[in-house]
C-alpha cells in the first residue's frame, strides 16, 4: 500500500507517523550516524546486520536503486531477502512522505542517458518554456521550475486568504515573480534572521492597526531561516498565510531548528545528529538514477573510503579531512587518485603503502554502495520526521497546514512546501483538489 501523503493524514495520524519514524530511527541509529568514508577504517559493515550482509553485498548498482531506494521489483532478482531486511524496506517507504507532486505525471522510468528534467525544459534544458523572458534572465534552471511553481501556489494561497501583499524571504531572483502578486513594487529589508532579530523584522514588517494582511513566503530557506519564518508566521498578527520551502536542515541551531513542536519533544530518543539531518538533504532521486546507469562515479565511495586508511596510516589522529578531489577524481588509478589526494591535504604524497591491501579494500566496492544506500534509503524518513515536526508546531497553536510536494524531486529534491493558514476550512481544498486539475502546472 503506497504511503499516505501528510494532507491525507489527521493530526493524530500525522503525530503517530512522527512517533513510528523516532522508533525506527533509533533502532538504526547505529549505521545512520557513521560516515561512509570510514567504511574500512571503522569497520562499517560490522554495523549491518548479519543476516543482511550476503543479500546487500551480492546486489548490483541497478539493483540498489530498483529494490532498496525505489522500493521496486527488479529483472534477475534471485535471492530471497531475510525478513528483517525485507521489514527495514517496507518501514522506510511505508513511513516517508510521497514525493510525486499530484497534478504532475510521474516521469517514466529513467535509462542511462535519458533526461530528468521536467517537461517544460525538453525543447530547451536552460530555458523554460512556460516563463518569460524577464523571469528567466540570471536564473538556472532548477530555480525557474521551483518560482514558476511557487508562484502559481502563493497566487492561490492570496485567494484563499484575501491577502494582496507578499513578504518574500530569502527567494531571491524568485520575488520578480511573487512580486506579480502584490499591488505594490518589491521593497527590500536586509536582515540576519536570528532569534534576537526576529522582533525587529516583525517591526519592519509594518503590521500595526490597520496594516494590510500578508502572505509570507520563502523558496529554500536554509537552516534557521525554516523554523524563523514558522516562529514568524505564528507571531504576526497580520500574516495570514505561508508557504515555506526548507532546506540544509543541517546548518540549523541546535536550540530552536529541531525539534519545534511539544509533541515530539515528549519522543524519547526524538534527537537527530547533525550526521542525520545532512543525510535527509541528499538527492535520492538523482542518485538512484546514477545507480541505475552505473555511473563510474560511483567509485568514489569506495576511492575515498580506501584514502581514509591511508590517511590514517600517515596521521593516525586525522579524522575525515575535507578533500575536494574535482568531478573526474575517480577516473584516475587509485594510486594517482590517493597521491593527488594527500598531496591536496598537504600529506606527502609520495608515501607507499601496502597495495596488495588496498586492492583487497578496492574489491569491496559492492559493499561499500550498499552501505551508502542502505543510509540513503532513510533520508526521506528523516526528512518527513523534520518536516511533521514544523507542521505539528503550527497545528498544536491552532493554524491550519498542509504538506504538499510542489517540485519534480528528480530536479529540485527538496521539494516539500509547507502551506499555513490562518482561516476555516481545508487548505487542500482551497488549493489543491485531490484530483491535480487545479495545482500549479
Amino acid at each position: 500500500m503506497p504511503s499516505l501523503g501528510a494532507h491525507q493524514l489527521s493530526f493524530e495520524e500525522q503525530k503517530q507517523r512522527a512517533a513510528d519514524i523516532v522508533r525506527l530511527l533509533s533502532m538504526y541509529i547505529n549505521i545512520l550516524d557513521s560516515y561512509v568514508i570510514e567504511f574500512f577504517s571503522e569497520n562499517l559493515w560490522e554495523k549491518v546486520p548479519r543476516s543482511w550482509r550476503p543479500t546487500l553485498s551480492a546486489l548490483t548498482a541497478p539493483q540498489l536503486a530498483s529494490l532498496l531506494l525505489e522500493n521496486r521489483s527488479s529483472a534477475g532478482q534471485e535471492s530471497v531477502w531475510p525478513l528483517s531486511l525485507l521489514a527495514f524496506r517496507a518501514a522506510a517507504h511505508g513511513l516517508a512522505l510521497p514525493r510525486q507532486p499530484r497534478g504532475v505525471s510521474p516521469p517514466r522510468e529513467a535509462i542511462p542517458g535519458s533526461s530528468r528534467e521536467p517537461e517544460e525544459f525538453q525543447a530547451n534544458k536552460s530555458q523554460s518554456s512556460r516563463l518569460g523572458h524577464l523571469f528567466r534572465k540570471h536564473v538556472r534552471p532548477k530555480k525557474q521550475h521551483e518560482i514558476r511553481r511557487l508562484a502559481g501556489l502563493v497566487k492561490k494561497l492570496c485567494n484563499a486568504t484575501g491577502c494582496e501583499h507578499v513578504v518574500d524571504m530569502g527567494s531571491g531572483q524568485g520575488v520578480r515573480e511573487l512580486s506579480l502578486h502584490s499591488l505594490d513594487p518589491p521593497r527590500h529589508l536586509v536582515h540576519q534572521v536570528l532569534s534576537e532579530e526576529e522582533g525587529k523584522l516583525l517591526e519592519e514588517l509594518g503590521q500595526g492597526q490597520g496594516s494590510p494582511p500578508l502572505v509570507l513566503a520563502a523558496l529554500h530557506a536554509c537552516g534557521d531561516l525554516g523554523p524563523a519564518a514558522l516562529r514568524l508566521f505564528a507571531q504576526c498578527p497580520g500574516a495570514r498565510g505561508l508557504a515555506l520551502v526548507s532546506c540544509c536542515y543541517m546548518k540549523a541551531s541546535e536550540e530552536g531548528g529541531y525539534p519545534m513542536s511539544a509533541w515530539v519533544r515528549s519522543l524519547p530518543a526524538h534527537q537527530l545528529p547533525y550526521k542525520l539531518r545532512e543525510t535527509a538533504c541528499h538527492a535520492v532521486e538523482d542518485f538512484a538514477q546514477r545507480l541505475r546507469g552505473q555511473s563510474p562515479a560511483l567509485r568514489s565511495h569506495c576511492y575515498r573510503a580506501a584514502l581514509e586508511v591511508i590517511i590514517r596510516h600517515l596521521h593516525p589522529h586525522l579524522r575525515r579531512p575535507p578533500l575536494h578531489a574535482g568531478g573526474k577524481a575517480h577516473l584516475l588509478p587509485f594510486p594517482d587518485y590517493a597521491r593527488e589526494g594527500l598531496r591536496k591535504l598537504g600529506l606527502h604524497s609520495g608515501m607507499s603503502w601496502d597495495v596488495a591491501q588496498v586492492e583487497a579494500l578496492l574489491e569491496q566496492g559492492n559493499k561499500v554502495l550498499a552501505y551508502f544506500c542502505l543510509t540513503l534509503s532513510l533520508a526521506p524518513v528523516i526528512e518527513t520526521l523534520i518536516l511533521l515536526d514544523r507542521v505539528i508546531y503550527l497545528q498544536e497553536q491552532g493554524f491550519h497546514c498542509q504538506l504538499l510536494p510542489l517540485f519534480e524531486p528528480r530536479f529540485s529534491p527538496r521539494n516539500f512546501v509547507l502551506l499555513a493558514a490562518k482561516l476555516s476550512g481545508q487548505l487542500s481544498q482551497l488549493l489543491c483538489p485531490a484530483d491535480g486539475a487545479s495545482c500549479p502546472k
